[in-house]
């Protein structure tokens, strides 16, 4: 029998061994649990059905009462935006205009294209 034969053999006997003592152990965690578990899930059920019937009113009430705050405030603000939008195009074109006038004023500078 070669030596991995011999460690392999072992390992399977220390395996065999050690389910065997935990078998009963896992067997009786799962038996003391298992009412425990079931208490508290017919304990947790009722009053977790009770808070979501509770909060779901509670959220559609908010959703209610906030949807026409937002419509007003996107009402509001589009035509703000546009404004803004149109302030800015302007500003932007009277600077543009201004620095094209600032270029076309300065003296041309024939060294930049002797390079």
């Amino acid at each position: 029998m070669s030596q991995f034969d011999e460690m392999k053999k072992k390992a399977e006997g220390l395996l065999s061994t050690a389910w065997e003592k935990a078998e009963p152990i896992l067997k009786d965690a799962r038996e003391v649990a298992e009412p425990i578990y079931k208490d508290a899930k017919s304990k947790a059920t009722p009053i977790l059905k009770d808070a979501k019937d509770k909060a779901v009113p509670v959220l559609k009430d908010a959703r209610d009462r906030a949807k026409p705050l937002l419509k007003d405030a996107k009402d509001k603000a589009g035509p703000l935006l546009e404004n803004a939008k149109g302030k800015a195009s302007d500003l932007y074109g009277d600077v543009r205009t201004k620095l094209d006038e600032l270029k076309s004023d300065r003296p041309h500078d024939d060294r930049s294209s002797e390079g």
